[in-house]
């Protein structure tokens, strides 16, 4: 059987109208709650006559659920949930900085760094070490305690600094 793809909704199919292939449904109506177990025909002349699609919901249950909804403007809610549940979640902001900086240096990156908090964003401090550098990695430990220090009650750690490699790891948590 060929699918309609205007019956895909976020990546999930639904089965509508004359799809629908179980002999008994569930129908549920929004306004009105359970109408009860009805034949697949009762069904689909109960969405004729309020206007509405039948939509099966869930297929897998026993009888399968469907629906008496408007099929377009489930589609548009759906989406609308989704761009505004991407839009809510906190990125991550990543921000290099060397052991050994100028304080000039130092200012501009945690201006940075405070731009990214207060708009909810974490960061992730990557100090790297080049060189020789490496020996000396209690200068980029002092560096994130003197960026947390600075930062004050906006900002926690998550959890401590890490070395990887050449590289140490610390991420900023807004408050």
């Amino acid at each position: 059987m060929a699918r309609n793809r205007q019956n895909f909704v976020e990546g999930k199919y639904y089965q509508t109208n004359e799809e629908i292939r179980a002999p008994q449904l569930r129908v549920v109506h929004p306004g009105e709650g359970q109408l009860g177990v009805l034949s697949l025909e009762d069904a689909l002349s109960k969405a004729k006559e309020l206007g509405l699609d039948l939509v099966e919901v869930a297929p897998g249950a026993d009888p399968p659920v469907a629906k008496l909804i408007d099929f377009a403007k489930f589609k548009y809610e759906e989406s609308k949930k989704k761009k505004k549940n991407k839009a809510s979640a906190p990125t991550t902001k990543q921000l290099r900085m060397r052991p050994f900086m100028e304080q000039h240096d130092f200012d501009v990156k945690l201006k940075k760094i405070s731009k990214f908090l207060s708009s909810g964003n974490r960061v992730k401090i990557q100090v790297r070490f080049f060189g020789r550098e490496i020996t000396k990695k209690q200068f980029g430990f002092d560096l994130i305690k003197r960026v947390m220090e600075t930062l004050g009650d906006k900002a926690r750690l998550n959890g401590e600094p890490k070395v990887k490699g050449k590289v140490l790891e610390a991420l900023i948590l807004p408050k």
